[in-house]
Protein backbone atom coordinates (compact mmCIF):
# COMPACT_ATOMS: atom_id res chain seq x y z
CA UNK A 1 0.00 0.00 0.00
CA UNK A 2 1.54 2.98 -1.53
CA UNK A 3 1.68 6.47 0.50
CA UNK A 4 -0.65 8.32 -2.30
CA UNK A 5 -2.99 5.67 -2.17
CA UNK A 6 -3.94 5.90 0.91
CA UNK A 7 -6.51 7.93 2.90
CA UNK A 8 -6.68 8.06 6.97
CA UNK A 9 -9.90 7.48 8.60
CA UNK A 10 -12.22 9.62 8.75
CA UNK A 11 -11.75 10.18 12.39
CA UNK A 12 -8.36 11.37 12.12
CA UNK A 13 -9.81 14.86 10.10
CA UNK A 14 -11.05 16.30 13.58
CA UNK A 15 -7.54 16.23 14.79
CA UNK A 16 -4.78 19.16 13.16
CA UNK A 17 -1.19 17.87 12.48
CA UNK A 18 -0.26 19.79 15.90
CA UNK A 19 -2.47 17.45 17.39
CA UNK A 20 -1.88 14.07 15.96
CA UNK A 21 1.89 14.75 16.82
CA UNK A 22 0.90 15.35 20.29
CA UNK A 23 -0.86 12.22 20.78
CA UNK A 24 1.70 10.36 18.58
CA UNK A 25 4.51 11.87 21.36
CA UNK A 26 2.45 10.46 24.43
CA UNK A 27 2.04 6.86 22.94
CA UNK A 28 5.38 7.19 22.38
CA UNK A 29 6.30 8.10 26.40
CA UNK A 30 3.53 5.34 27.09
CA UNK A 31 5.35 2.88 25.47
CA UNK A 32 8.39 4.23 26.46
CA UNK A 33 7.18 3.51 30.56
CA UNK A 34 5.85 0.04 29.62
CA UNK A 35 8.67 -0.98 28.00
CA UNK A 36 10.71 -0.18 31.25
CA UNK A 37 8.17 -2.16 33.26
CA UNK A 38 8.22 -4.97 31.54
CA UNK A 39 12.13 -4.56 31.97
CA UNK A 40 12.01 -4.21 35.52
CA UNK A 41 9.77 -7.46 35.63
CA UNK A 42 12.09 -9.78 33.60
CA UNK A 43 14.49 -8.79 36.20
CA UNK A 44 12.76 -9.27 39.22
CA UNK A 45 11.90 -12.81 37.28
CA UNK A 46 15.11 -13.73 36.17
CA UNK A 47 16.60 -12.54 39.99
CA UNK A 48 14.31 -15.15 41.07
CA UNK A 49 14.77 -18.00 39.29
CA UNK A 50 18.59 -17.61 39.87
CA UNK A 51 19.44 -15.89 37.36
CA UNK A 52 19.96 -18.19 34.70
CA UNK A 53 17.16 -16.76 32.08
CA UNK A 54 14.43 -19.60 32.15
Amino acid sequence: MSEETWTPPRWVAVFSKAELQQLAVAQDQRNRELRNIITRLREQLRAQDGGDGA
